[in-house]
């Protein structure tokens, strides 16, 4: 496979990759495919990859880099949200772009706490939670 080819939904698990990259379809990653995966990671736009939580511990102990449905993807809520507040496009790209970031603290996370990425990106997010609802009592 060549970087950026697209594979057959029914064959592109298997297929030896540096990323897989599982668009608009969820859950990829099952107690049946876990084995199948030939892949160094798995970042992909669509939500609920995961069959189950389990399974995040379960790639990480596979070698498997798992980036969270949830913070790779966060791009489309950001641009919605910033429509709240008089659409600014570069205002909305640059906070978009963040994602980066937000995804190297979420891999340094979890490598510093010995935890899978998508636990470590629960607590960065209940974090947020727990300082948001501060700022409102």
């Amino acid at each position: 496979m060549r970087c950026g080819e697209v594979e057959e939904a029914a064959e592109a698990l298997d297929v030896p990759c540096d990323v897989l990259s599982p668009c608009a379809l969820g859950p990829v990653v099952t107690h049946k495919t876990l084995d199948s995966f030939k892949c160094g990671a798995i970042a992909g736009a669509a939500n609920n990859q995961l069959e189950h939580p389990s399974l995040a511990r379960a790639l990480a102990d596979a070698g498997i880099l798992y980036a969270p449905d949830y913070v790779i993807n966060a791009g489309g809520l950001i641009n919605v949200e910033d429509e709240l507040h008089g659409y600014d496009r570069e205002r909305a790209h640059a906070r978009a772009a963040a994602i980066g970031d937000r995804l190297r603290s979420v891999f340094a996370r979890s490598r510093a706490a010995g935890i899978p990425p998508a636990a470590a990106a629960d607590a960065l997010a209940e974090e947020r939670i727990r300082t948001a609802k501060r700022s409102f009592s």
